[in-house]
C-alpha cells in the first residue's frame, strides 16, 4: 500500500519519499488538540485535520483534510494527483 498514515508532530502533512520502483505517500494526521499552541512569532496550529482514505470500486485515494467547526464541513489541504488501484 502506497499511503501510510501517522500523527506525531501535530503539524498535518503530506510527503513523498522515493521507493524501489515506486513512491510512497506518507500523511501526518495533525491534531484535534487545542494543544500545543505556536511559539511566539510561530505560525499558527493547524486544527481539526485527518486523513481520509475512500475506495471507489477498485480506486483507493487518500486526501489530508480540515474539518471547518464553522461550516461543518471538511476542506482538502494536500492529495495526491493518483489513484491506486486495489
Amino acid at each position: 500500500m502506497p499511503f501510510y498514515v501517522f500523527g506525531h508532530t501535530h503539524r498535518p502533512a503530506w510527503t513523498m519519499v522515493p521507493a524501489t520502483g515506486s513512491t510512497l505517500h506518507c500523511f501526518n494526521s495533525g491534531s484535534w488538540s487545542t494543544v500545543p499552541q505556536p511559539a511566539s512569532g510561530a505560525s499558527a496550529v493547524d486544527r481539526y485535520t485527518f486523513v481520509e482514505i475512500r475506495r471507489d470500486a477498485d480506486t483507493v485515494t487518500a486526501t489530508l483534510r480540515r474539518w471547518d467547526t464553522e461550516r461543518l464541513t471538511a476542506t482538502t489541504i494536500a492529495a495526491p494527483e493518483l489513484a491506486v488501484a486495489g
